[in-house]
């Protein structure tokens, strides 16, 4: 229940900041109960004993319904109506309205999503029984980010592309005013095909050039070994150059400042 007897004024308030989050308390008990049971039975899936296809298939179907569970979460706030006005009754000023939301969007929400899958693929990796090696070439290779400079740097450019593409999903959902989900979920696809196809230009100029310069100094290439040697292979030849990595984090870490402010900017306007 929210306290009608808080009050705004300058100095920031955490009391106002539950009072806040205690009007959106059904919403976010309903989508955390939910990612919850999702994430949990993923990670129970993971660790039962069956073949490596259908591993394979557990493990890549995992990943992409976690990736867009986490892009999608800004989606809890639609709600039927225009909320905005009852919002704006709820003593709470934007800074920290900003924060509860800022606090759910990268504080709970990852938690729920991926807490218990990675639990269950390091149980993965120390579970002799249950493994098969190609799949825990793909498992253990999601932790080489912590040894690894160009596994590093991907997660680095990941972890900025999916910040700026959920404040974007949310800067939506703040902003419309019709067919909100709709919206959002545009604005999600349109940032990964953006983001898509830039890797993929970059990829295929690299991939040229390497392959003109196999061309020209007559030696032959390598073999392209497991799949997993693959990826790491293609992580290396594109993440290698410093300075198209340097350049894709400072977009992506500018892109996501730039949400960050224009969403703090919208519930700023709301709060007026």
């Amino acid at each position: 229940m929210i306290n009608s007897e808080i009050s705004v004024n300058d100095r920031f308030s955490w009391k106002r900041v539950a009072g806040f989050a205690a009007y959106h308390t059904p919403v976010i008990r309903g989508q955390l109960a939910l990612y919850f049971s999702v994430t949990i039975l993923f990670s129970l899936l993971m660790l039962l004993k069956i073949g490596e296809v259908a591993q394979v298939c557990i493990f890549t179907i995992m990943l992409t319904v976690l990736s867009y569970m986490f892009l999608f979460s800004p989606l809890a706030f639609v709600r039927a109506g225009d909320t905005r006005i009852i919002e704006r009754m709820i003593p709470a000023s934007s800074s920290e309205k900003f924060v509860f939301y800022m606090v759910y969007l990268f504080v709970m929400i990852p938690v729920s999503v991926f807490a218990f899958p990675e639990l269950s693929l390091w149980l993965y990796t120390k579970i002799p029984d249950i493994q098969h090696p190609d799949v825990l070439s793909l498992v253990s290779m999601r932790y080489q980010c912590f040894h690894d400079k160009s596994m590093a740097l991907l997660f680095l450019v990941n972890v900025f592309t999916s910040a700026a593409t959920l404040l974007t999903c949310f800067y939506v959902v703040m902003v419309a005013h019709t067919n909100r989900i709709i919206k959002a979920i545009i604005s999600v696809f349109v940032i990964q095909i953006v983001a898509g196809l830039a890797g993929a230009v970059h990829g295929f100029v690299s991939a040229f050039n390497e392959a003109l310069e196999i061309g020209l100094s007559g030696v032959p290439p390598k073999p392209l070994g497991l799949p997993q040697d693959q990826v790491m292979n293609i992580v290396h030849d594109i993440y290698g150059q410093s300075a198209f990595v340097i350049v894709t984090v400072l977009i992506m870490a500018a892109f996501t400042i730039v949400m960050l402010f224009l969403n703090y900017r919208a519930l700023n306007k709301r709060n007026l």
